[in-house]
């Protein structure tokens, strides 16, 4: 119990640290397929790396833990179909306030 943060602030940063860096921003929301692309990439060497994919694309909610959930979205395919994807999106709005906050 002496290693946990003590306040959101500190456990959003323990979070935070755990993650590449170089996968921390989007202008929109990503698909959960997206993100698995995103981590294949070596950001030292800016290469694609196929056998970086996460084997289970739901591994990303282990890896960013209580900071992004997953939520089913209909939409439509450049033919006009209905399909339906799978978005990541901020677990709550208070980790969207930190992350923009000068508190980091």
């Amino acid at each position: 119990l002496k290693s946990l943060p003590k306040t959101l602030d500190e456990t959003y940063t323990r979070i935070l640290l755990s993650i590449n860096k170089d996968y921390m921003y989007s202008a929109r929301l990503l698909r959960i397929k997206e993100m698995v692309e995103v981590i294949a990439i070596n950001t030292k060497e800016s290469r694609f790396n196929p056998e970086n994919r996460l084997l289970d694309s739901r591994d990303l909610l282990t890896i960013c833990s209580s900071l992004v959930i997953v939520v089913l979205v209909m939409t439509k395919d450049n033919n006009r179909d209905s399909i339906e994807i799978i978005e990541l999106r901020l677990a709550h709005f208070s980790i969207k306030e930190y992350l923009i906050s000068n508190r980091i």
